[in-house]
């Protein structure tokens, strides 16, 4: 039975359709669908907010109920269209004319893809969502009645009016390219309007210039189509000479830190001169956001901030896949490794090269001053190690680490301070305390008893994790 909202309830009832789409947006549809019925929102019908939620989650359900998907697509058109009747809101409509299209009636959604035009016509250039949602509406329109010119043109505009904003512009690339799939009309046309890659960067310390080979990639990649954004720290050298150039290229800084700032500036800038820091600071000042990994304890044990700044790094890597992914672009990674001097490493050249070693086997494309080939080694330098979990996928070790386990061992790796780090299909774990050793050691064992999937080495001394199968050191249980 269809309910009506009184005005004391409205509000409030509005509020937990907003709790839903909020679920529905992080991946949680289950969730959100139950919060949804058990208020009963799902019955109300005379408030376009909650019935466009309703349709919203109907559709992402259709998505995940794969055998019920026709049925899904209908019900939440249907709930679509209601919401776009009293709203007057050609945004519900396209959304129920695209639904019509994916679950077969194509008349249906040519009568909506009209009626959308009609309203958008009648408007003065703008509604309430915005002049980039006005043109994206309109080029979804276009595209459900086969006019391919005009949706590209509708696109073009859409994506002038709203230059930056990558995950409307992927909701829309995303939507379009199904609607084209399933009146089997060409797709390519979008690609043009993928936004530029998303850019990681790193490099060694030991570095007073950047070289001439990547200034002239980078500012050659910008020109062609400008970077989404830029990923990494801030290290005196190479990190700072990079961001310079990407912030002279207009490019929007990200900076990753393992410290707080004034910490990271004091470990990884003030040593290396007057001069850096000034230019770090400036960076700062102009970053996009600024993102700080790591706590205060971690600067106690030079051990520990090493393998945090290796954490950090890996961090920026994977957020630079996650936003790439996210607005369905490419990532590029740059990396300046410098020339060892008297065949010294820099203190973070192991971690610039294992993150091209990361990269690579993600099939994501580095450009570095480095010619020769970086390899396959997961680390070059010894850490002294306490326990290695080796795990058959990469997801195996991220789904350990991120469960119920891994959360109770992240927490214990704070309070005895103990860190890990994740190589590959690897799962390191550090620390200089043997009576941290020995309690996680037991935990270890406990967690691996109901995981198939990995094998624990473990030891109280440094290990080399050079070599994958050198196990000389460890004890395997």
């Amino acid at each position: 039975m269809a309910t009506s909202l009184n005005p004391n309830s409205s509000l409030e009832l509005e509020r937990l359709a907003l709790e839903a789409l909020a679920l529905t947006n992080v991946g949680a549809t289950e969730a959100a669908w139950q919060l949804f019925t058990s208020n009963k929102l799902d019955d109300i019908e005379d408030n376009h907010r909650i019935l466009t939620v309703h349709g919203r989650l109907l559709k992402d359900l259709a998505q995940l109920r794969t055998n019920s998907s026709s049925e899904l697509y209908a019900s939440a058109a249907d709930r679509y269209r209601l919401a776009a009747r009293l709203s007057k809101s050609p945004y519900p409509l396209i959304n129920a004319a695209s639904l019509s299209v994916l679950k077969g009636d194509e008349k249906q959604g040519m009568v909506d893809a009209r009626a959308v035009l009609a309203c958008l016509e009648q408007s003065t250039g703008e509604y309430e969502d915005g002049p980039y949602f006005f043109h994206a509406t309109a080029a979804e329109a276009y595209a459900i009645l086969g006019n391919t010119q005009a949706a590209h043109r509708a696109f073009s505009r859409a994506v002038k009016a709203g230059p930056s904003a990558f995950d409307a512009q992927a909701g829309t690339r995303h939507q379009i390219s199904k609607v084209l799939r399933s009146l089997n009309q060409e797709v390519d046309w979008l690609d043009e309007f993928r936004p530029g890659p998303v850019i990681q960067f790193a490099g060694s310390m030991h570095v007073s210039s950047l070289p001439e080979e990547i200034a002239r990639r980078l500012e050659e990649l910008v020109s062609k189509k400008p970077a989404s954004m830029a990923i990494g720290a801030l290290a005196a050298g190479a990190d700072i000479l990079i961001a310079e150039q990407l912030h002279r290229l207009g490019v929007e800084l990200t900076i990753v830190l393992p410290q707080q700032v004034d910490q990271f500036i004091r470990h990884s800038v003030t040593p290396y001169g007057e001069d850096w820091i000034e230019r770090c600071e400036a960076l700062i000042d102009v970053a996009d956001d600024i993102i700080i990994f790591g706590g205060d304890g971690y600067t106690k044990s030079s051990e520990l901030l090493s393998s945090l700044q290796r954490l950090a790094a890996y961090k920026a890597l994977g957020l630079a896949i996650k936003q790439a992914n996210r607005w369905d672009t490419s990532v590029i990674q740059f990396t300046v490794t410098g020339n060892d001097q008297d065949n010294e490493k820099p203190p973070n050249s192991s971690i610039t090269k294992s993150l091209v070693s990361l990269a690579k086997r993600s099939d994501i494309t580095t450009i570095s001053d480095n010619a020769s080939p970086i390899g396959d080694k997961l680390l070059e330098t010894k850490l002294p190690v306490l326990a290695v979990l080796r795990f058959n996928t990469a997801a195996q070790a991220q789904t350990f680490l991120l469960g119920s386990e891994g959360s109770s061992l992240a927490e214990l790796a704070r309070k005895k301070r103990c860190d890990f780090v994740i190589l590959g299909q690897h799962l390191a774990f550090s620390s200089n305390e043997l009576e941290a050793a020995g309690i996680c050691l037991g935990i270890f064992k406990r967690s691996l008893a109901s995981n198939k999937d990995a094998r624990l080495s473990a030891t109280f001394g440094s290990v080399s994790l050079e070599n994958e199968k050198d196990e000389s050191h460890a004890k395997s249980y």
